[in-house]
C-alpha cells in the first residue's frame, strides 16, 4: 500500500492577527497545521504567543484559550524554547494534537516524562523530537519509547522560514529510514517543489512547508498542489 505523505502548513505568527490570517486561509483545506512558537531564548527569533508577556501569563494558567476560532484542522505545535516543560501543559490545554520538541532544549528527557502519563490518557496526542540536519541517527536512542515521530530540520538555523535548504538532511533521513523502518519521518524546513521529490525519495513521510504556501499569491492552491505533488 503506497504510504500517503503528509502536507503541513507551518504558521510563523508574530501576533495573534498574523495567526488568524493564516489559519484562515487554511480552514477546511489542510488537515493539521504546525505553528512556529519561538520564545526569543531558544533562538533570537520571537513569535506567538511570546510576543505578549500578558497573552502568555494568561496562556499558562490554563483558564481559557486563545487560539483563533477557526476550524477544520488539528493543532501541531513545533516548540522552538529553552524550556519546554515550562509551556507543554498550556499548548495542550490550547488544543494540540502533536508537540515537537527540540533535541537541544533544556531538561528534555523529564518534559518527555512528564508528557507520557498524558499521552496515555489522550492517544491523540503525539510527542515528536526534532533533530538538526547534521545530526545522526543514534542520536534518538537516548529517547527511546517517549516519542511518536522525529522531525528534522532542513535548514541549518531554525526559528526563521525562506532560508536555503540544506542538503545534509537527505542522508540523515536515510540514516533514521534504514534504522528506523516503520518510523514518521517529518521534514521542515526548505521544502519546496524541487526539494520535495528528493526528501520522499530518502524515506520523508510527513513535509512542513512554510515559505512555499504562505509567501505564495494563493496559499491554498499552493498546499493543494504541493500535496498533489507528493502523493502523485
Amino acid at each position: 500500500m503506497k504510504t500517503i505523505i503528509e502536507v503541513i502548513p507551518a504558521i510563523l505568527p508574530a501576533s495573534y492577527e498574523e495567526l488568524d490570517a493564516a489559519l484562515l486561509q487554511m480552514e477546511h483545506v489542510a488537515p493539521l497545521v504546525q505553528v512556529d512558537v519561538i520564545d526569543g531564548v531558544y533562538v533570537q527569533n520571537k513569535t506567538w504567543p511570546y510576543t505578549d508577556r500578558v497573552l502568555f501569563i494568561e496562556m499558562l494558567s490554563e483558564e481559557k484559550k486563545h487560539l483563533p476560532p477557526r476550524e477544520g484542522f488539528g493543532f501541531e505545535f513545533d516548540l522552538m524554547v529553552k524550556t519546554p516543560l515550562d509551556a507543554v501543559h498550556a499548548f495542550i490545554h490550547q488544543g494540540a494534537t502533536r508537540l515537537v520538541l527540540h533535541s537541544d532544549s533544556d531538561a528534555l528527557l523529564e518534559t518527555l516524562n512528564e508528557l507520557q502519563p498524558l499521552c496515555k490518557k489522550k492517544p491523540e496526542l503525539q510527542v515528536g523530537i526534532a533533530l538538526p540536519s547534521n545530526a545522526v541517527s543514534s542520536d534518538l536512542r537516548r529517547f527511546t519509547g517517549k516519542y511518536s515521530y522525529v522531525q528534522v530540520m532542513g535548514i541549518e538555523h531554525v526559528g526563521y522560514q525562506g532560508q536555503v535548504f540544506d542538503p545534509n538532511v537527505l542522508s540523515l533521513i536515510t540514516e533514521l529510514r534504514q534504522e528506523f523502518p516503520t518510523l514518521s519521518i517529518q521534514v521542515d524546513g526548505g521544502v519546496s517543489k524541487e526539494t520535495l521529490p528528493r526528501l520522499i525519495a530518502a524515506g520523508a513521510t510527513r513535509l512542513v512547508v512554510g515559505s512555499a504556501i504562505f509567501k505564495s499569491t494563493d496559499p491554498a492552491a499552493a498546499y493543494k498542489e504541493l500535496y498533489a505533488l507528493a502523493n502523485q
